[in-house]
């Protein structure tokens, strides 16, 4: 198992597959199946391969807000679900706190459907799952 730390501006979603999440108090696992594509700065970037599962771990998160549109109608007829974890602890001016954007096609819910996820935490690091 290879862990990094950071690095995530190196990390593309436009073709991921969000397979599952699990939170346990501030920190968030988000597991994908495949679709998440490394860039060549990534520390990585030689050993994993854009159709590999990955796992990517954020601890002190203070905001999570998901939303995911079901499409029920061709050609854009959505309905949008939102999913808001308000249980988090609040922000504490003496620690650094970093946006992060993710997206993809969520499978770990329901309805599915194609995502947005918008979080801010202090730490982010990715998990190769080898």
């Amino acid at each position: 198992m290879s862990m990094v730390n950071g690095f995530y501006d190196e990390l593309g979603f436009s073709e991921s597959v969000c397979s599952g999440f699990k939170w346990s108090g501030n920190s968030l696992e988000v597991f994908f199946q495949n679709g998440i594509d490394l860039g060549s700065n990534h520390p990585l970037s030689n050993s994993f391969k854009f159709g590999d599962p990955c796992r990517l771990l954020f601890d002190g998160v203070i905001k999570s807000k998901l939303r995911v549109s079901h499409l029920i109608s061709s050609p854009n007829n959505f309905e949008h679900h939102y999913f808001e974890n308000l249980d988090l602890h609040t922000s504490n001016e003496e620690d650094e706190y970093i946006p992060f954007y993710l997206e993809g096609v969520m499978m770990a819910t329901s309805p599915t459907g194609w995502f947005v996820w918008d979080l801010v935490a202090q730490t982010f690091t990715f998990d190769d799952l080898s």
